[in-house]
C-alpha cells in the first residue's frame, strides 16, 4: 500500500508543480477544486478516454481510489463542470503548463531537429454550420519522437501567425527547423536565426520569384552536371512494398550568390533540390519529382540535409497519425471556446508521456488501455521527468 500511495503522491506533485500557474475561470465560490478537475482529466485521457462524458465516468468509476489523493469535497464534476472549465481556461497559460512539462523531458533540442507542422481538428467546430475545426501548428523534436509546444492559429488567420508564438514558447537554440512551403516566411527565418538555430524551408510557387530563381539556378547547374560550381550531392535509394526510389539531393552554398532577394532571407546560405525518382513494379515508366528548399545550414553535407528533409515528414506519423489513431482526436466534438485547445494540450501531454515509457513494447492505443486497467502503470507514466538527456 505504501508503494502505491508513494506513486500517488509523485504523479500529483508533478500535476501541481506544471498546473500552478493557472487561474481558475469560475467564480471564486466553485464546488470543485480546479486541480482535482485537471488531475482526473489528465489520468482520464491517459486511460483511454476521449472525451468530457468518458472523463466524468472515469472519475465516477475510481472515486473511491482518487479521494484517497484528491480533496473532492463534492464528489466528482459533472459534465458541464468539465466543458465549462476547460472552454474557459486560459490556453496560452495552458500552453505553459505544457511546455514546462516537456522541459522536464527533454532538457536541450540543441543538435537536435524540430519539424513545424499543422493538423486541423476536423470535428472539433461548436455549431453545424461552421464546419471549420481548430488547427493547431505543433514542434515536433525529430530525435525524441516528442511534442514540444502547440499552437493555434487565429480564426480568421493562418499558419504564418502562429509560428512565430510557437518559436516563442520554446527553446531552439542549437537546433535546426524544417517546415514546408507556406512557413517559408522571411520574419519567420528572421526570427530563427535570431534565436541562434537553423532553418531548411521549402520553397513553392506562394513565392513565385524566389521559387522561379532558386528552381533555375539548381536546375541549370544539374543540367551542366554543376561545372565548375561549388556543390555537394547525396545519392539514397529505398526498395520497399513493391516500389523502388532513388532520392538525390544537390546542395549549393556558390549559387546563393545568384538570389537577388538573399539579402532579405537572413542567414540564407544553401539551395537545395531534392529530386525524387520513383519506379513501381509493373510500371515502365518511373516518376520523377523535383522539390527546392533554402537552408542556413552550409552546403558541404548533402547527406545530412537530405536526410533533415525526409524526416521532417515524420511527423505526419510520430503526431498526426498517433492522435487520430491512438485518440481519435479527429472525432473530438469538445469545441466550444477553448475548450477543444485545451483537451488538444491534455492529449499531446498524454502522447509524450506515453512515448517516453519504454517498460512495455504496445502501441499508444494499448498503452491508454493498459493505464485504464492498470493503476501503477498510469501513476508511472504519469511520474516520468528528466528521461530524456
Amino acid at each position: 500500500m505504501k508503494r502505491s500511495l508513494s506513486m500517488e503522491a509523485q504523479a500529483m506533485v508533478l500535476v501541481l508543480r506544471f498546473f500552478n500557474e493557472l487561474i481558475d475561470p469560475r467564480y471564486s465560490n466553485a464546488r470543485h477544486r480546479l486541480i482535482d478537475i485537471l488531475a482526473i482529466a489528465m489520468m482520464a485521457v491517459l486511460g483511454a478516454n476521449d472525451d468530457v462524458e468518458g472523463i466524468v465516468e472515469y472519475g465516477k468509476d475510481n472515486r473511491r481510489w482518487l479521494k484517497t489523493f484528491l480533496e473532492l469535497p463534492h464528489g466528482i464534476p459533472s459534465a458541464s463542470t468539465f466543458r465549462r472549465v476547460l472552454a474557459r481556461l486560459d490556453p496560452a497559460a495552458m500552453q505553459r503548463c505544457f511546455v514546462r512539462w516537456m522541459e522536464e523531458l527533454v532538457n536541450s533540442c540543441r543538435d537536435k531537429q524540430i519539424a513545424v507542422d499543422g493538423k486541423t481538428l476536423r470535428r472539433s467546430f461548436e455549431k453545424t454550420w461552421q464546419k471549420m475545426g481548430l488547427h493547431l501548428v505543433s514542434a515536433w523534436c525529430v530525435e525524441e519522437n516528442l511534442v514540444l509546444g502547440q499552437v493555434a492559429t487565429d480564426q480568421k488567420s493562418n499558419e504564418i501567425t502562429a509560428v512565430p508564438k510557437l518559436l516563442k514558447m520554446i527553446d531552439i537554440q542549437g537546433a535546426v527547423l524544417t517546415m514546408d512551403a507556406l512557413n517559408c516566411q522571411k520574419n519567420i527565418a528572421s526570427q530563427i536565426i535570431t534565436d541562434g538555430a537553423d532553418y531548411i524551408l521549402s520553397v513553392k510557387d506562394n513565392h513565385p520569384t524566389l521559387y522561379q530563381q532558386v528552381k533555375n539556378l539548381m536546375d541549370e547547374a544539374h543540367l551542366e552536371k554543376f561545372k565548375q560550381v561549388q556543390h555537394d550531392i547525396h545519392r539514397q535509394a529505398n526498395a520497399e512494398h513493391g516500389r523502388r526510389e532513388v532520392r538525390t539531393t544537390y546542395c549549393s552554398e556558390e549559387l546563393t550568390q545568384w538570389v537577388g532577394q538573399r539579402q532579405e532571407w537572413a542567414g540564407l546560405r544553401t539551395l537545395v533540390k531534392v529530386r525524387r525518382a520513383r519506379q513501381v513494379v509493373g510500371q515502365a515508366q518511373a516518376t520523377i519529382e523535383d522539390h527546392y528548399f533554402i537552408t542556413s545550414l552550409p552546403g558541404d553535407d548533402a547527406e545530412r540535409i537530405g536526410r533533415l528533409i525526409r524526416r521532417h515528414w515524420g511527423v505526419e506519423n510520430g503526431l498526426h497519425w498517433s492522435l487520430d489513431m491512438g485518440f481519435d482526436e479527429d472525432h473530438s466534438r469538445v469545441g466550444k471556446d477553448h475548450g477543444a485547445e485545451n483537451l488538444a494540450v491534455l492529449r499531446r501531454i498524454a502522447l509524450n508521456l506515453l512515448k517516453q515509457d519504454k517498460s512495455c513494447k504496445l502501441g499508444i492505443k494499448n498503452k491508454r488501455l493498459k493505464a485504464a486497467r492498470n493503476r501503477d502503470y498510469l501513476l508511472k507514466v504519469m511520474s516520468q521527468q528528466s528521461a530524456v538527456k
